[in-house]
């Protein structure tokens, strides 16, 4: 984090740390269903 500081992007780190993970409840859900998963994701869930 010093880094972050020194250089000055304190604040975009902030914004960034800021904002959700997941846009919509149902993205969060599709994500949680497909961890496990060894080869790409099934998109029709």
């Amino acid at each position: 984090m010093k880094i972050v500081r020194v250089l000055g992007y304190a604040d975009d780190m902030m914004e960034l740390i800021g904002k959700p993970k997941y846009s919509s409840l149902d993205e969060m859900i599709r994500i949680n269903k497909n961890k496990n998963r060894k080869r790409g994701t099934d998109e029709s869930v």
